[in-house]
């Protein structure tokens, strides 16, 4: 489960004051939840392979149909004023923009969240909802565990797909047709 950090009096943080802080402990993951720095341990090797799996698949697709950039734990502002700044494990980032050396303003199109299993529905569900108020069009959430994804759709419904179904474009939000992962291959 996340570790919640704040300076000392419960002073809140700005994304840009987030972005000074030094990377402490080495490999934990930061994200600011509300103006306070939220910390997760470091992910595991199944983890890190389903997010590397994700990453090329979507990469080769959005690079064919020059749909954007995929990313991987990048800053997204998602809200100010108390600044929220959360870093997906892989996301889809639309448009032919150029990205900014440092966080980027607004939603991805696509987040992906790879769930640990020290995180449940309390943490994950607010950070859902953060990313579709923010106009991310779809967030997946991947059970590497239960060998699923759920997906999350911008007007709250949700498909829960299992090892035998097929991750497509609509899933993902892309204006293309044509992307096709196989749940089970993310396993």
């Amino acid at each position: 489960m996340g570790r919640m950090v704040t300076t000392a009096k419960e002073q809140l943080l700005t994304a840009e004051e987030f972005a000074q802080l030094p990377d402490d402990p080495p490999d934990w993951r930061m994200e600011l939840a509300c103006g306070r720095v939220e910390m997760t341990p470091p992910p595991g090797g199944r983890h890190r392979g389903v997010t590397i799996t994700l990453g090329a698949a979507l990469d080769a697709f959005v690079a064919r149909e020059n749909l954007g950039r995929v990313v991987s734990n990048t800053g997204f502002v998602l809200h100010r004023g108390p600044d929220i700044v959360r870093a997906p494990d892989v996301a889809v980032v639309t448009g032919g923009s150029e990205l900014p050396s440092g966080y980027v303003e607004g939603a991805p199109a696509l987040a992906v969240e790879v769930v640990s299993p020290s995180d449940g529905p309390a943490r994950l569900l607010p950070k859902v909802a953060e990313y579709l108020a923010a106009g991310c069009q779809r967030v997946w959430l991947v059970y590497p565990a239960q060998r699923r994804v759920v997906v999350h759709y911008e007007d709250g419904r949700t498909d829960t797909l299992e090892a035998g179904s097929t991750l497509t474009s609509d899933h993902a939000g892309f204006a293309a047709g044509g992307f096709e992962l196989p749940v089970a291959r993310l396993f």
